[in-house]
């Protein structure tokens, strides 16, 4: 079992899209139960959804994944997404279903103005839903590394230059709004990072489902060797990364 609840947590982060698909299948077909329990109204089917949702977490949780790996896409080496938010495909696919089998209940509309005004009444609840989880990963915290620089996303401080990237650092547990990764922002030829100095700190937190002692050395590992950047987003340069910092 605990085999089981690995694996589902390492497919919800190495492939999210596929996860996403197959929870919002799980989700379409809780609607069925729904409708055979006579849980048509809005306390039974948010009931259920809750359920299933919280089944899903109990298996993945207490595994959750935080591999030692990036993720390898489009030229860049990235931190994985949350499953969490994965998870969240199962209401998504549930209000899809609900609006889908309320399409297909309904007469046959008379003219087009009344098809697209039936449309948008049985899916609006599904098309709202997935705009705010679609906002909220896209605002979600990740990191990009390129063979540039590491590219922030959702972290509040601009991209950082690797040549600008003077130390690394893993913070204490203690205090918890600390921890995370504090990294350390210099410039070269003495411009200044910040007004009030040569350089300035900023703080990774924690949240992201990576290792995170994984995650310090190898941002440390690229600042120290340019001559390794320029291969960053290959399989082959992510091979030689994870086995030069088991070493």
């Amino acid at each position: 079992m605990t085999g089981i609840s690995r694996s589902l947590a390492a497919v919800m982060v190495r492939r999210p899209l596929a996860a996403s698909v197959v929870c919002a299948g799980f989700g379409v077909a809780t609607r069925a139960p729904a409708a055979a329990l006579h849980l048509t109204g809005w306390p039974g089917s948010v009931a259920l959804v809750t359920a299933t949702v919280l089944l899903v977490l109990l298996a993945v949780g207490p595994h959750r994944h935080t591999a030692a790996e990036f993720l390898v896409r489009s030229g860049t080496f990235r931190t994985p997404r949350s499953p969490l938010l994965v998870v969240t495909m199962i209401p998504i696919g549930y209000l899809f279903g609900q609006g889908l089998l309320k399409l297909l209940g309904s007469p046959p509309p008379a003219d087009l103005g009344q098809v697209t005004l039936e449309i948008t009444h049985a899916m609006a609840p599904f098309l709202i839903f997935t705009l705010v989880i679609g906002v909220a990963m896209l605002f979600q915290p990740r990191l990009e590394l390129t063979q540039t620089h590491l590219r922030v996303h959702g972290l509040g401080f601009p991209d950082i230059p690797w040549s600008d990237l003077a130390a690394v650092a893993q913070n204490p547990a203690f205090p918890r709004r600390e921890r995370g990764l504090r990294v350390t922002i210099a410039r070269p030829g003495g411009r200044t990072a910040s007004p009030n100095g040569s350089q300035r700190e900023e703080l990774i937190p924690t949240g992201m489902p990576i290792d995170y002692a994984f995650l310090a050395a190898a941002l440390s590992h690229y600042a120290g060797h340019p001559e390794h950047r320029a291969a960053i987003g290959t399989l082959a340069e992510h091979d030689r990364l994870i086995a030069d910092l088991r070493t």
